[in-house]
């Protein structure tokens, strides 16, 4: 959909709210969603956003060591789980689990802990509004 260059990026915000990014603003079209980096091989959030110009551009948060860390505990005892349904559990997720779970890890469905929000990694242009 087109977006109106008059209307400014402060008129685009709708819900999503806006971003920083080397000295631009950008706003947030959509809520970010968890995908996968093109080039890091790790777990990212993306959002699509808006200049003042309605440029369209896709922002990337990495996300934190600690909430991989939440993701990873949720990976290794759903391969206990699967395991001892097969048979038993490697000692090695067991032990990794007993590590994981002794952190004080983040809620990884509470995604306001996932990323530092405030700095995104990067901002890419997606389609420039000619």
């Amino acid at each position: 959909m087109p977006i109106n260059p008059a209307e400014g990026v402060k008129n685009m915000e709708h819900d999503y709210g806006t971003v920083e990014f080397k000295g631009k603003t950008y706003a947030l079209q959509c809520a970010a969603y968890l995908g996968k980096s093109r080039t890091l091989h790790q777990a990212v959030y993306k959002a699509e956003a808006v200049d003042d110009d309605g440029n369209r551009y896709e922002v990337t948060w990495l996300t934190t060591e600690e909430w991989d860390l939440a993701l990873e505990r949720i990976q290794v005892e759903s391969n206990i789980n699967n395991a001892q349904c097969e048979g038993d559990a490697s000692k090695e997720d067991k032990a990794r689990f007993a590590a994981l779970d002794a952190m004080d890890l983040p809620d990884v469905y509470d995604t306001s802990n996932a990323c530092y929000w405030d700095y995104p990694y990067d901002v890419m242009l997606i389609e420039a509004n000619n």
